[in-house]
């Protein structure tokens, strides 16, 4: 080896840029990744610390949550005679709010499929044409789902009134009582 006479102050000083660079390597290749490394787990455990808090606020929702899926899916379960009651009910009462003269008015064939039930009800009639639009938007927006299935216009003056002659197919599905 290289043997080189080095004063004692020499010898100390490279000692100390020794155990420097030691020290700097060992906080790069050592000390860094573990800080990295336990930095993320706490962040992954603060993370999941917050999901388990909203999770636990929505568990403690569970009975509100249920009390409201029971109301609901009693609203929605029927029997067949009272779905068409209701929908008449309700297609009655949003005509008469936006000035609709329905003509005719029958229940047409009721398909039931494995998961629900489809109710169509046939209407004939005669509005002006912003009445009739108002109704069909509300028709369709209705909390009881209702959709305008099928639509025909023709172009009608009645009794001195500008207005449109429909008929209109609309449907409603239910979610069949399995009880």
């Amino acid at each position: 080896m290289l043997s080189v006479q080095l004063s004692k102050r020499e010898k100390n000083i490279f000692m100390l840029c020794v155990i420097v660079i030691l020290g700097a390597l060992f906080y790069t290749y050592m000390v860094q990744p573990v800080v990295r490394y336990a930095g993320s787990i706490f962040g992954q455990i603060d993370e999941l610390e917050t999901s388990l808090a909203h999770d636990r606020r929505i568990l403690a929702l569970a009975s509100t949550i249920e009390a409201n899926y029971q109301e609901i899916i009693g609203r929605v379960k029927m029997t067949d005679s009272d779905d068409i009651n209701v929908m008449f009910t309700d297609i009655d009462r949003i005509a008469a709010i936006h000035q609709i003269d329905m003509t005719d008015i029958k229940p047409l064939d009721t398909k039931e499929m494995e998961f629900y039930i489809e109710n169509k009800i046939n209407i004939e009639g005669f509005a002006a044409v912003e009445n009739l639009v108002r109704f069909i938007y509300e028709i369709e927006s209705v909390a009881n789902l209702m959709k305008v299935y099928k639509l025909r216009l023709t172009a009608r003056n009645r009794a001195g009134t500008k207005g449109v002659g429909f008929s209109m197919i609309i449907n409603r599905v239910r979610i069949p009582t399995h009880e």
